[in-house]
């Protein structure tokens, strides 16, 4: 097969061309270029930063070394209107949005392998270094966890459409993090100890957002004013650092106000939901349904899913999902997954609101 090969310059994706090309496949390699704006221009290691002409160098060089043919495809407008775009919008709405699932889904699996059918021609696969796993089962393109729980990137891909995963390759589904770092130094690969970089930004939230300091204030849930902070785009639902406010027990971020600039901030109890509502579902490895169902939930791609939760249908398209135990931080703009006890990813959404 033809496959189209995105490359960041790390050593997954690097590995994952090299197994490809292994197989017999015409491997062609592609890095994103998403170019570099003034309030991105300072800050490095991150996607979205001054580090892209040195990933792209980097990329060209893996590439090289592997013998596959590399191109460099320049999609910062797209950036732009995708994901960066929406990213501001959402955090000035006082909403926590995932700028990596936004970009998988309109960028990364949308423009850059349009793009580069363009340039290039047609592909018969395309393919990236996520640490998921793909299978076909009954007129469906199934998302399963990948084999290394620690890597497993499953959460960012679900608004992936079925028609794109149909044509897409993770070479890297079956493998843990520490075999692929042993593939890459046994073939010699200069990036086999290159550290991963899973951040958006690095640099100060607000010069993303365009905004400037803003003294504003911690109330508590009843209203009262309890200290003073620079703005609140610093500040997301379950946040315990950044807040100066000296207290017996923690404080944690129960809610933003963006009108009034202030944080309602409360005891670790009160940042506890015991439900949340999705909107904007998309489904996976599952045919839509009007009808509940049970599964496991996972609120961040790093936490640790929740079993059993309920999910009933609330009108609308949108979803209410039950867990009595309860969860800290639910995030109204984050994404929630919903997964089988196999590890399919069944559904997933948007957080539209968290209740106690």
């Amino acid at each position: 097969m033809r496959i189209l090969m995105a490359v960041s310059g790390g050593v997954d994706s690097a590995v994952a061309a090299a197994i490809l090309s292994d197989m017999g496949h015409r491997v062609v390699c592609v890095t994103m270029d998403i170019g570099q704006t003034g309030r991105a221009a300072a800050f490095g290691g991150a996607c979205f930063g001054k580090d892209a002409a040195a990933a792209a160098e980097s990329a060209s060089a893996v590439c090289g070394s592997l013998g596959l043919e590399h191109h460099v495809i320049k999609l910062s407008e797209a950036f732009e209107r995708c994901v960066l775009r929406g990213f501001c919008e959402e955090y000035i709405a006082g909403r926590t949005p995932n700028p990596c699932v936004s970009c998988n889904e309109r960028v990364k699996f949308s423009e850059l392998p349009a793009a580069a059918e363009k340039i290039l021609g047609a592909f018969d696969a395309y393919a990236t270094g996520h640490y998921a796993r793909l299978e076909k089962k009954g007129g469906r393109v199934c998302l399963r966890k990948a084999a290394d729980p620690l890597k497993d990137q499953s959460y960012f891909l679900y608004r992936v459409p079925q028609e794109i995963l149909s044509r897409t390759l993770f070479p890297l589904g079956d493998l843990h993090k520490s075999e692929v770092r042993s593939i890459a130094a046994q073939r010699g690969l200069i990036c086999a100890d290159k550290t991963d970089s899973q951040d958006f930004y690095r640099g100060d939230r607000r010069d993303i957002l365009g905004l400037s300091r803003r003294e504003g204030v911690f109330t508590d849930s009843s209203g009262r004013i309890l200290g003073h902070h620079d703005g609140y785009w610093n500040f997301v639902p379950g946040q315990r650092k950044g807040i100066r406010v000296a207290a017996p027990e923690p404080y944690y971020v129960l809610r933003v106000n963006p009108e009034r600039n202030e944080v309602v901030i409360g005891s670790s109890g009160e940042a506890v939901s015991r439900s949340l509502t999705l909107r904007d579902a998309k489904w996976v490895s599952m045919c839509e349904t009007e009808s509940p169902f049970t599964a496991d939930l996972k609120v961040r791609s790093m936490g640790v899913p929740v079993p059993g939760v309920e999910a009933k249908p609330c009108g609308d398209g949108a979803w209410r999902v039950l867990f009595p135990a309860g969860i800290r931080g639910v995030a109204p703009g984050q994404s929630a997954v919903l997964y089988d006890k196999d590890g399919y990813l069944l559904m997933g959404g948007i957080i539209a609101e968290a209740g106690g």
